[in-house]
């Protein structure tokens, strides 16, 4: 195959077959992300563990499937890009059977480890696989449903794994894969056995191997766990965290001049590619810290259970629903520059509106700027995703696919620690700030408390029923805080848009990027 040839492997409905097959695995990968987050206190206490020790069900899989993404280039130059993916799906579907079945902690840890390591090239190569099977023209409409997915996934998973663990069991939070991964593995096979992209017998760099599970194992083990050891308070942290920089700095540099390195960073050398990626990674590194402490607000604050919560969120699926496939299908009339300039700047007014809740905020008001979120994400990915990848050849792109996947989903790590650990302690602030006025008993404290004795209520459960307030009010305004926040954030992000020309129409106006290995052979 050269190489620039486009692959179309099937048309018609075998294809539209083959995208839903592709777009479900996506789907099944993404959704155990975050399906299990709501069940480890129940999980825990199944397996007979406490819920910290838990927390290993989360962070295994992550750790795992940031160390796997960034080899899915060479995974595929190396053994084809259809066996690679059948291989990983298959690998995924075993282990989330096995884990069903788990009967201990370090059973259930082991299987979602592999889980991990199996899910992580799964993204990158349903991605590359869409953009395969597509004309240039016609691969627009792919990434609309790739996107949709991507950002869809997130948000069924806490509502349908709150649904299994209170209607069926925890196990079901895995068992669900069996049939998506068995479907997916046997019509990808099926459909592009005989379509297989290009091999070469590339050696693994082991050097660079070895610092990247060092860097990226320490710095998402701190993102994972730093908060619950206070983080640069503690000696482990700090450990962790000077050996996953020392380990990238030494990647970086070994991974930059080495000619068949584990992670292809002559990439970043595209400056298109770079810019593209450096914006998917702060855009969904904002959203996904949204995305986490909202539920948290809702649930903590606000007094919703986890289906409810889940259904909170859910609204940002309708018009990303609607809307992405209509981009996707004219992304190539459209300047990804003036998209994702509207994007950035529905994303900053969603922002700006969820901090102007109160205790008193109804369902309906909260679920309002969920629509809107929406629609700033329908309109999020897909440019992003066709602006960098356009110059990329197609032989480079489970590469390319792989390291911006990884960017992202390290992007998604570092949101959720940094978003959390903010807006804890913006809400200690606002505690004590409050709390000292209880303490002073000014004019407002005493009539609050006036107003809770008249319920009958004595006096120690007023005082209850007071720090229960202050708890409330101090956390709704972390909140208020922290969107306020990510509204300046991408409000900056649409503003470096705005007064850059850097981002225009890229069809057709550069040469595609070629591997590099070629000027070797």
């Amino acid at each position: 195959m050269s190489q620039t040839q486009v692959l179309q492997p099937v048309q018609g409905g075998a294809l539209a077959l083959l995208t839903l097959m592709i777009s479900l695995g996506t789907f099944m990968e993404i959704l155990d992300i975050t399906i299990a987050n709501v069940a480890v206190a129940t999980i825990a206490g199944d397996l007979g563990v406490s819920p910290q020790q838990g927390t290993a069900i989360i962070s295994s899989y992550s750790i795992a499937c940031a160390i796997a993404l960034p080899l899915t280039g060479w995974l595929a130059r190396r053994f084809g890009e259809v066996r690679v993916f059948v291989a990983v799906v298959s690998a995924f579907t075993a282990a989330s059977m096995l884990a069903a079945l788990s009967t201990s902690l370090e059973m259930l840890v082991s299987m979602r480890l592999l889980q991990g390591l199996a899910g992580g090239p799964i993204l990158p190569l349903s991605q590359t696989l869409l953009l395969r099977c597509y004309p240039p023209e016609k691969r627009g409409q792919a990434m609309g449903l790739w996107a949709m997915v991507v950002v869809i996934a997130p948000v069924i998973g806490p509502v349908l794994g709150g649904y299994l663990v209170d209607h069926v069991h925890w196990s079901w939070l895995f068992l669900i894969n069996g049939p998506a991964g068995i479907a997916v593995a046997y019509t990808t096979w099926k459909l592009m056995k005989n379509h297989e992209s290009e091999r070469k017998p590339i050696a693994l760099d082991r050097i660079g191997f070895a610092l990247l599970v060092i860097g990226v194992g320490s710095l998402q083990w701190v993102l994972e766990h730093g908060r619950e050891e206070d983080w640069f308070e503690s000696p482990k942290v700090l450990a962790a965290t000077l050996l996953g920089l020392l380990a990238m700095a030494y990647f970086v540099a070994w991974s930059w001049s080495e000619k068949e390195a584990v992670v292809d960073l002559s990439l970043l050398r595209q400056f298109q590619y770079t810019a593209g990626v450096s914006m998917l990674t702060v855009g969904f590194m904002t959203y996904y810290a949204s995305v986490v402490v909202f539920p948290l607000w809702l649930l903590l604050v606000m007094g919703y259970n986890t289906v409810q919560a889940g259904l909170a969120i859910a609204p940002i699926a309708i018009f990303n629903l609607i809307f992405s496939p209509l981009v996707g299908r004219n992304i190539h009339r459209l300047n990804p520059q003036y998209l994702s300039l509207i994007s950035f700047s529905l994303l900053s007014l969603t922002s700006y509106w969820s901090g102007s809740f109160t205790l008193e905020a109804g369902y309906w008001e909260i679920i309002m700027p969920r629509l809107l979120q929406g629609l700033g994400m329908a309109i999020f990915f897909i440019p992003i995703q066709s602006y960098m990848l356009s110059l990329i050849a197609n032989e480079r792109l489970a590469a390319a696919t792989g390291f911006s996947n990884f960017s992202r989903m390290l992007g998604a790590a570092l949101g959720a620690a940094i978003g959390v650990t903010a807006w804890d302690h913006w809400a200690a602030q606002a505690y004590v700030e409050l709390g000292s006025r209880i303490q002073a008993l000014d004019g407002a404290t005493i009539g609050y408390l006036e107003a809770v004795r008249s319920l009958g209520i004595g006096a120690d459960g007023e005082l209850a029923v007071a720090e229960q307030l202050v708890f409330k009010q101090a956390y709704m305004m972390a909140t208020n805080q922290f969107f306020h926040a990510c509204a300046l954030i991408f409000a900056l992000m649409a503003l470096i848009l705005a007064l850059t020309w850097a981002w225009r129409p890229p069809w057709a106006k550069q040469p595609v990027l070629r591997p590099r290995v070629a000027k070797h052979e």
